[in-house]
Order: structure tokens, then C-alpha cells, then sequence
């Protein structure tokens, strides 16, 4: 995949040469309503409106004030379009209004009962979005979920759904409660995008818990598109945070990129979406294949025409 640098040309008023060049230019191609920014330079927007950026991170408490920067600093310098979050650590003693983010839209599932848990997702306030309830929350056994689907536009919708798992929970969970809910958004008929701390390293797939996870995988036709560590200390490796894709056609690049917000990096997937299909037009139109016209031009010569005048005449009087 080739890296292409995009250079933004500087407008200089004060340069007669290169108001010189515009001059010319307008002169050999002429438009028919140029506008006021004839001069500047037009956003490429059609190429990329339908890529869509997916981050995914375990802050290690939104709380903290320096987290909170740090994050909302990220998501506006990486300009992600969605950003999941786990372990959170939000509860009522925190408001929406202290974690906003310009642009973005804030939803949120909150431990109340102990400190910790939680998770929560950024979403660019001009993507059409519903929090799936029914089948969101933080279950008596600790694991937590959070379902939204999201429609970008014009472009085909999906489901995200950001997962959290404490070291303590039994991975029986994902038979138990990650199934069900999958079944559940599965008759959205959307594709299904899940992000989140799993706290099984699949750098060691014949450890219990990483093995558990890839079965899961496995009887739903997921694809785990993160191949590196994205826990690293100085004596261990581990890759715990995941990004699980029904449709992996869907996917055009993913990365890590290294974050001093917590002991996690960042994962960063980037989608790309296609145009909905036209909604069909149904036509209802008689079929002439047994059509005969001697026969129709003998019904019709049959029918009484001067009776059916006489009914009409009536009706309009």
C-alpha cells in the first residue's frame, strides 16, 4: 500500500505573480459560476466520505482530569470518526458535559456498584446513531457491553459494540452473555463491528482464555484483525485489545499507534463503507405473453357499451 503525502498550495494575495497565474488560469478555463473562492483550494471529499475511522482504547479511568485531556487531544489530532473506550471508570459523580468532546456525541455504561469497569464510545455528532439498550449493560458477573448502530451518511449502517471483560470473569461469558447479544444485533442485518479489552492474550492461542475467544470467533465468522501486542511493559507482551469484523472486506488498513495515556495502546481500524442500494421500484403492469388480438377485439366488440354509458351517466347526475 503506497503512502501518499497531499500538499495544500498556499494562497499568497500579496504576490503579483502568482495573482498573475490566476489570472491565467481563469482565462483558459472558464466556469460558469466560479464563486468568491475561485482562488482556493477545494476539500477532496469524495474520495474519502465514505472511510470511516474505528479507535479503540483502554483509557484506565476518564475520571482522571489528564486522561480526559489527553483523549480529547487524541480523537481531535487523529481525527478518529468513532473512539470506544474500556474500563472508563465513569459513574454519577461525573457529567457528560465535563467529557465533551467538540463534535462528538458521548454514550456511556457505567459500573455504580465498585470502582473501575465501564465503557464508553465518541461519536461524530453527524452520524445517525441508536444504543441498542436490550442488550447493553453490565451483567451481575461483571462482563460489560455496549451496542450502537451507526449510520454514516449515505453509506450502508453497522453495528459497534464496545466490550470490556475483567481478568475475574470466567470466559464462559462469551457463550453466556456476548452470544446472545451477537444473535440479537445479528437481526439488524448490519455488519457487526467489536472493539474492546477481552483480557485474553491471543499472542499464546493455546492459553484457556485466548482459546475460548478464538472460538467464539470462529462460530460466528469473525475476523481478529490486530496481529501485534498492544500491552507492553518491560517485561511483557500481550495482545488483549481486539477488533473483531463480521465482514473483513469492509476493513483497509489497521494499526496500533503508541499512547502514554495508560499501559494500552491505541487500536485503529480503518473501514470502508459502500453506497446504499437504490430501494427497488415495483411496477405492477399486465403481462400480454398469452395476449390474442382477435380474441381481445371480440371481448370487446361483447360488451355492452351503451349500458355501461347509461350507468356512468347516472352516477355523474
Amino acid at each position: 500500500m503506497k503512502i501518499k503525502r497531499l500538499q495544500t498550495p498556499t494562497i499568497r494575495y500579496h504576490n503579483c505573480v502568482s495573482a498573475f497565474h490566476a489570472i491565467i488560469k481563469l482565462l483558459h478555463d472558464i466556469e460558469l459560476n466560479p464563486g468568491p473562492n475561485q482562488g482556493a483550494s477545494i476539500p477532496q471529499t469524495n474520495r474519502t466520505h465514505n472511510k470511516v475511522t474505528v479507535a479503540h482504547l483502554n483509557v484506565r479511568s476518564l475520571k482522571c482530569r489528564d486522561h480526559f485531556i489527553q483523549v480529547k487531544q487524541t480523537v481531535l489530532e487523529n481525527k478518529f470518526n468513532i473512539l470506544t473506550i474500556s474500563e472508563s471508570w465513569l459513574d454519577n459523580s461525573v457529567t457528560n458535559l465535563e467529557l465533551e468532546i467538540p463534535g462528538y456525541g458521548l454514550y456511556h455504561v457505567d459500573r455504580q456498584d465498585k470502582k473501575g469497569g465501564g465503557v464508553c464510545v465518541y461519536i461524530l455528532q453527524n452520524y445517525k446513531t441508536e444504543v441498542l439498550w436490550d442488550i447493553s449493560g453490565i451483567l451481575d458477573a461483571g462482563f460489560h457491553q455496549l451496542w450502537i448502530t451507526v449510520q454514516v451518511h449515505n453509506l450502508r449502517s453497522f453495528v459497534i459494540c464496545t466490550v470490556y471483560r475483567p481478568p475475574d470473569v470466567p470466559v464462559r461469558c462469551f457463550d453466556t452473555y456476548l452470544t446472545p447479544s451477537f444473535i440479537a444485533a445479528s437481526l439488524h442485518n448490519k455488519p457487526i463491528h467489536i472493539t474492546g479489552d477481552l483480557n485474553c492474550n491471543l499472542l499464546n492461542p493455546d492459553n484457556p482464555d485466548s482459546g475460548a475467544l478464538l472460538e467464539f470467533c470462529h462460530s460466528y465468522n469473525l475476523s481478529q484483525m490486530v496481529k501485534t501486542p498492544t500491552q507492553v511493559t518491560a517485561s511483557t507482551e500481550t495482545l488483549i485489545d481486539v477488533i473483531l469484523f463480521s465482514n473483513a472486506q469492509q476493513v483497509h488498513e489497521t494499526i496500533i499507534k503508541p499512547c502514554s495515556i495508560s499501559d494500552h495502546d491505541i487500536v485503529c481500524a480503518t473501514l470502508h463503507l459502500k453506497n446504499q442500494g437504490q430501494k427497488p421500484t415495483y411496477v405492477i403492469t399486465r403481462s400480454f405473453k398469452h395476449y390474442w388480438p382477435n380474441q381481445f377485439l371480440a371481448d370487446v366488440s361483447q360488451v355492452p357499451w351503451s349500458f355501461w354509458m347509461f350507468s356512468m351517466t347516472l352516477k355523474i347526475n
